[in-house]
């Protein structure tokens, strides 16, 4: 999935397509959290979850987890830190967090 993901968030920068975090985004959905700031938004309903990559080979999913900590920006790496790291279980960021780095969506 989370190659994927990469595709698909290079469509969006390269198109410059706005992305939207309106409600849940768990696992590889928060690596849209590292595309440019100023192309994202995130509404008080939104919330991140974070874990572990799993379902491939041990070797693959840490190679996938190194890949996902490098394109998150610092303000989610830092926050991964201070709660822990990246586990099994699903660490959940809430849309206030997110808020103080991105700006908040506007209803269309």
């Amino acid at each position: 999935m989370i190659v994927d993901y990469a595709l698909r968030i290079r469509l969006a920068e390269d198109s410059g397509t706005p992305i939207k975090f309106m409600g849940r985004c768990d696992s590889a959905c928060t690596l849209f959290l590292g595309m440019a700031s100023e192309q994202a938004c995130v509404s008080d309903r939104a919330s991140f979850g974070f874990h572990l990559p799993y379902g491939s080979s041990p070797e693959a999913n840490a190679r996938a987890a190194v890949y996902m900590m490098e394109k998150y920006p610092e303000w989610v790496v830092e926050w991964i830190r201070l709660n822990g790291g990246l586990g099994r279980r699903t660490k959940r960021m809430e849309s206030e967090y997110a808020m103080q780095y991105l700006d908040s969506c506007h209803p269309d």
